[in-house]
């Protein structure tokens, strides 16, 4: 395998990586000293914290500007050529995704806001099939195009059912200055296509404690599949689920816990999940878990857990005994 000299170089001596990744750090500590960026920041947060953003000057104006949006991106890029081209090898120091034909550059995270700037790469969207699904979330979208052109579709749902949607569509006509804000939970912005790249600056904001996103297919709004509506919910599924495989009996007790949490602090899928791991990691534990929300008639859950304790009793009756155990024990 070929290894480029400059890449040869910074593998033998971790100096230069540290010199060229300084020299990233420091344009990005210039970019916070600016005035135009903590008035910004300052404003990302508060609407990140739940402010209206017509109460955020800065930040609204972005998206009520199509030139000033476009300035403020031309300026963010200015600033970083300079330091990309003096270490080029460096890691930029914000966090950046490429999924297929999107790449993501994430600015600024505050609270439950994250602005983006985002590119459509034309060439690989026209390499894909066209969208099949749409999903809705809980939480607010402002879109503003900076650069390119493409097309794509508005989708509205209304919900019909737990598996079913009714969509409507309207296209779109992406060209620079094109805004839009949307409602997440009703509302979604399917792009399928761009002359060249297309570039936007996008903000979002989930709502607090936010429910499943949903994904539902645009022939005939079936639903198809559900995710976590936030990160810290994915991590606490993934770290619940290695537990499981790791056969950590001594987690039994936290996941019991966090099975018979109040919904508010837990998501029901969550809670689900955990009693299940639990269940398979420490029966009895488990099963007083699933008990004591199978008799809560204000659980969301209790139609799913006494069905499941139901299940487990026909097919192993000493379980009978647990219960009746707990049910004579003092609180």
């Amino acid at each position: 395998m070929r290894i480029d000299p400059a890449l040869r170089a910074l593998r033998s001596e971790p100096t230069p990586q540290r010199i060229a990744q300084d020299v990233l750090f420091a344009a990005r500590d210039a970019w916070r000293e600016r005035d135009d960026w903590k008035a910004l920041s300052q404003d990302i947060e508060s609407y990140g914290n739940g402010a209206d953003l017509g109460s955020c000057a800065a930040l609204a104006a972005l998206f009520a500007d199509p030139a000033r949006a476009g300035r403020f991106a031309r300026e963010f890029t200015a600033h970083f050529l300079p330091a990309i081209a003096k270490a080029p090898l460096a890691q930029f120091p914000s966090r950046h995704i490429v999924n297929g034909s999107v790449s993501t550059l994430l600015l600024a995270a505050k609270g439950r806001a994250v602005l983006s700037l985002v590119a459509f790469d034309g060439e690989t969207l026209a390499g894909r099939p066209r969208a099949q699904t749409v999903g809705f979330s809980d939480g607010e979208r402002h879109e503003m195009v900076l650069a390119g052109r493409g097309s794509g579709l508005l989708v509205r749902g209304r919900e019909l059912s737990d598996k079913r949607m009714e969509l409507s569509t309207d296209p779109l006509d992406l060209v620079p200055g094109f805004g839009a804000s949307i409602d997440t939970s009703r509302e979604s912005i399917v792009i399928d296509g761009a002359e060249g790249r297309l570039v936007t600056l996008r903000l979002l904001r989930m709502t607090e404690n936010p429910r499943p996103i949903r994904d539902y297919a645009l022939a005939d709004g079936a639903f198809l599949h559900q995710s976590a509506g936030e990160t810290k919910q994915s991590r606490l599924e993934l770290m619940i689920a290695l537990l499981g495989r790791m056969r950590r009996a001594d987690a039994a007790p936290l996941m019991a816990a966090m099975a018979i949490a109040d919904g508010a602090a837990v998501a029901p899928h969550l809670r689900w999940q955990a009693l299940r791991e639990c269940i398979a990691l420490d029966t009895a534990e488990g099963f007083r878990a699933l008990c004591r929300i199978a008799r809560d008639e204000e659980d969301p859950l209790v139609v799913p857990a006494g069905a499941l304790r139901a299940q487990l009793i026909e097919s192993h009756p000493v379980l009978l005994g647990l219960e009746e155990k707990e049910l004579t024990c003092p609180a």
